[in-house]
Parts: C-alpha cells; sequence; structure tokens
C-alpha cells in the first residue's frame, strides 16, 4: 500500500491499510505445506518446495507484502514444522500419509495431469 500500487486484490485494499503485513501468513502456509508434502513424497520435494516459495513469492507480485515479510513466513513455517517433530501425533500423521501415498502409487493410480513430476 505504501507504494501507491494497485495490488492483485483490490476489493481487500482497506483490509491491506489497517492489517499488518509482517510476517506474511500466506507465505508461511505455502512454505510450510512444501515441507509437509516434501516429508510425504521426498521424491517431490524440489517441485513442492518450489511451490510453496512461489506461493510466497506471489504475495510480493500481488503487491501486498514486502520481500521480508514473505521470507519471514518461510521462517515461521521452517520453526513450527521443526517444532511439530516433537509431537508423536503430527509423526504418526505423516507416517500414515506417507503409507497412503505409497499405497496409491503402488496400485497404479496417476497423479493428475497438473502434478509437477
Amino acid at each position: 500500500m505504501v507504494n501507491g500500487k494497485p495490488p492483485c486484490t483490490p476489493n481487500e485494499i482497506d483490509t491491506l491499510r489497517i492489517d499488518g503485513s509482517y510476517p506474511s501468513g500466506h507465505s508461511a502456509y505455502g512454505f510450510g505445506w512444501g515441507l509437509i508434502l516434501a516429508s510425504v513424497a521426498p521424491d517431490r520435494t524440489d517441485a513442492v518446495i518450489r511451490r510453496g516459495i512461489d506461493f510466497g513469492d506471489s504475495r510480493q507480485v500481488c503487491n501486498v507484502h514486502w520481500p521480508s515479510d514473505v521470507e519471514q513466513g518461510r521462517v515461521l513455517a521452517a520453526a513450527v514444522f521443526a517444532r511439530l517433530q516433537a509431537e508423536s501425533e503430527f509423526r504418526s500423521d505423516l507416517e500414515t500419509a506417507r503409507k497412503e501415498v505409497a499405497a496409491a502409487r503402488a496400485s497404479g493410480v496417476a497423479a493428475p495431469a497438473t502434478c509437477p513430476r
């Protein structure tokens, strides 16, 4: 809002004027999901981490966050992900997800055409 350029979401201008931008929640969500999905499907790490990074970068492109907001969103996601490793329920859920993905792959279920390979 400070640079006077329009955001991608003009219907959110009033909220953006009063809502803090630091850190970027969208960047945290995107990168956090990238970390989780990379744990579930390590062979897709590059693609899912790249997508998580791109999700945060889109916030800069859309003129709703500064680069530091986006970067600190990623730092926040990494810290939360690291902390979750200490939770047995989270680790159990990750293992369940890994098994589900492995079973789907073993059964021949094809990934959607839009899924990066």
